[in-house]
């Protein structure tokens, strides 16, 4: 039961829209099934690529592929369909939502490149003063002093020297000896 600090908000936020996304693709392949045949399985087998897309972005591991695949069939649904056929209902789920989804995914991987550099950065920082406080570390690296929190935890789960005195909120770094 550790913290999770792998996945960013906008990650979580944009597997949700995809997979809202697919909902109305389903909903729209499905109701037009009967009417209007191969059409209705491409909605289909859109709404099987977003869920695909969505748990990628879900799973950061993949967050590049799950945000370029949502990203680009959502660029792709919107450009082409709106000049082959008259702009209708199902642009919002197929189209935009994607889109929107993958700006946000894009958004989630700076941020998780971020995370993954600020541990590596801040036991640097510390073993240097070997005493700071956490506010100057937040300021120091442009974040928030519970971003900082998690990060010394983070480096703590790794074995790294390095403590959190709760009390006088300060990063401490142990030295070996």
């Amino acid at each position: 039961m550790g913290v999770n600090v792998e996945r960013p908000t906008e990650a979580m936020y944009a597997s949700l829209l995809l997979f809202i996304s697919a909902a109305g693709a389903f909903f729209i392949g499905i109701a037009s099934l009967a009417d209007i045949g191969e059409w209705a399985l491409l909605d289909v087998f859109i709404g099987i690529l977003l869920i695909l897309s969505g748990y990628l972005v879900y799973q950061v591991r993949h967050l590049t592929a799950g945000t370029v695949i949502a990203l680009v069939l959502g660029l792709f649904i919107t450009i082409i369909f709106t000049t082959m056929f008259e702009i209708g209902f199902w642009i919002v789920p197929e189209g935009i939502i994607p889109i929107i989804a993958g700006i946000l995914g894009f958004v989630a991987q700076g941020k998780s490149r971020k995370t993954q550099k600020m541990p590596t950065d801040l036991l640097g920082v510390v073993r240097l003063h070997e005493r700071i406080k956490i506010s100057e570390l937040a300021t120091r690296f442009n974040t928030t002093e519970l971003e900082i929190e998690l990060s010394i935890i983070k480096l703590q789960e790794r074995g790294e020297p390095i403590v959190f005195d709760r009390e006088t909120r300060e990063a401490i770094y142990k030295k070996q000896e």
